[in-house]
């Protein structure tokens, strides 16, 4: 979202036309941007946003104020005499308070209004409720792009977010945690991602003092983070396989479901796809694209060479799966379930188990 030129472009846009309109209630050069192209995550979607700040004359009435404010360049576009010109052309029903404000002034001549999108209206006598949501359309929108954004924003009113932990699980050997900066780095920006507190100086703490009382062999432990921030650790030893049976999934997986990319105890999208005739079962997206294994990465020898799917085909970014990618021992590719029966060889790779190799089971083959 960040590095999206049309986002930065229609974010950009909306900007120079807000400091236009608090200009006119605002002190000559008072008008400033302390925050440009910034990025809030909400459960369901990403938004970008910027601050416009202004101080006020001190002659303003409210009503000057909100003639200058209101309705918002955000949702008018610009220029904006035209574009609200336009959409009282082509919109045939009042939005009422969807794109409108909504807020409160206290005794003490203060004022906080926002402007209403996203939101559901509830008519009291019917029970209906109504969800406005939209986009900004600039030279570069795309009509399939404009659809797609608008089912991102909604999203929050068919997928109900479940209750879940984060969850890294880590190989103790010998007393230590070998990718122990990886997962803590992985747990941390997913604490960032759902909003959930951590504190990484702790758990480096409490992983050392569980590691050291494991001094010999290896374990598997795993920890789990609830979403006040609280640590909970379990270990178990652990003989990792040598070569196991896969089998290939029977659908695709949807690549924009969030909890692909974060390792936590919510796996009810891997769990559709359970094969109790195969030790694991390989994923792959509506584009044909193989993604990962239920509970592995996926590496595949083609050419003499080592690939794994990049991130963006839907997966999690393993943390031996970047130690390896670091140290070039494999690069990323995008990879096709119809290439299966091409590759050389096909491994899964965690940090628990290390390499595993896999033959596919073969009606899956075809």
């Amino acid at each position: 979202l960040y590095s999206s030129e049309k986002e930065r472009s229609e974010n950009l846009m909306i900007v120079d036309l807000l400091r236009n309109d608090l200009g006119r209630v605002a002190v000559p050069g008072s008008v400033k941007v302390p925050c440009l192209f910034e990025v809030e995550t909400y459960p369901t979607v990403h938004q970008m946003t910027s601050t416009v700040q202004g101080k006020l004359e001190e002659n303003n009435s409210m009503l000057e104020i909100f003639q200058a404010l209101f309705p918002c360049g955000s949702i008018t576009g610009a220029p904006k005499v035209r574009t609200m010109e336009y959409i009282q052309e082509l919109e045939h029903s009042p939005r009422e308070v969807y794109c409108g404000a909504i807020g409160y002034m206290t005794p003490y001549n203060e004022a906080v209004f926002n402007v209403p999108i996203r939101t559901v209206m509830i008519e009291h006598d019917s029970g209906k409720a109504v969800y406005g949501t939209g986009g900004g359309v600039t030279w570069d929108s795309t009509a399939k792009g404009e659809y797609e954004e608008i089912h991102t924003k909604a999203r929050l009113l068919s997928e109900k977010r479940p209750s879940f932990k984060l969850l890294e699980t880590m190989k103790i050997e010998d007393g230590e945690i070998p990718l122990v900066d990886r997962h803590l780095k992985r747990v941390a920006q997913s604490a960032n991602y759902f909003d959930y507190p951590l504190d990484p100086h702790q758990l480096r703490e409490e992983l050392e003092k569980i590691a050291a009382g494991y001094k010999q062999g290896q374990f598997k432990l795993r920890m789990m983070v609830d979403s006040s921030g609280n640590p909970s650790f379990e270990a178990v030893s652990i003989d990792p396989p040598k070569e196991v049976t896969c089998s290939l999934a029977k659908w695709p997986i949807d690549e924009m479901n969030p909890f692909f990319y974060h390792k936590t105890t919510y796996r009810d999208m891997y769990q559709e796809h359970n094969n109790p005739e195969s030790f694991s079962v390989l994923l792959w997206n509506s584009r044909g694209e193989l993604t990962e294994f239920t509970f592995a990465n996926l590496i595949v020898k083609m050419n003499g060479n080592y690939y794994t799917p990049p991130v963006k085909s839907g997966l999690l970014a393993g943390t031996f799966r970047e130690q390896l990618l670091e140290e070039r021992v494999v690069r990323e590719k995008i990879l096709y379930k119809k290439d299966i029966e091409a590759f050389e060889e096909i491994w899964m790779v965690n940090g628990v188990r290390g390499w595993v190799k896999v033959t596919m089971a073969s009606e899956n083959n075809h």
